[in-house]
């Protein structure tokens, strides 16, 4: 992958509108949540995706899931992706940040038949 195409990924919201048609909305006001944004696809695949410096605490961010009423909290940095299950706030999965734009398509198929069972949710 061209690292212009990654670093596009990482540092741009819109990406996943290119790249999957996802709308991105921010978390919270935006002067809250820099970097912090819900992606809306409908009635499955809705995540949170972070791109902001804070280290936030696993608890925290699956409780932003959970507030926002979409399945996994994904945080990217530049060598890691995290991704966290509202439901199951003591595990996270970690991927490395290229093989996720590589396989960006994949991933959110991934996130959306991994999502919390609907009879549990907000």
């Amino acid at each position: 992958m061209s690292k212009t195409k990654l670093d596009f990924l990482l540092t741009r919201p819109s990406a996943w509108r290119t790249e999957l048609g996802l709308l991105p909305v921010p978390l919270r006001s935006i002067r809250e949540t820099l970097g912090q944004f819900v992606l809306l696809n409908g009635a499955a695949g809705n995540f949170c995706l972070d791109f902001g410096e804070d280290d936030l605490d696993g608890q925290i961010r699956c409780s932003n899931a959970w507030s926002a009423n979409v399945g996994h909290y994904v945080r990217f940095t530049r060598q890691f992706v995290e991704v966290h299950r509202w439901d199951i706030p003591e595990r996270s999965e970690r991927y490395t940040t290229e093989s996720v734009a590589n396989n960006v398509e994949r991933f959110h198929r991934y996130l959306e038949t991994n999502d919390p069972s609907p009879e549990v949710t907000v």
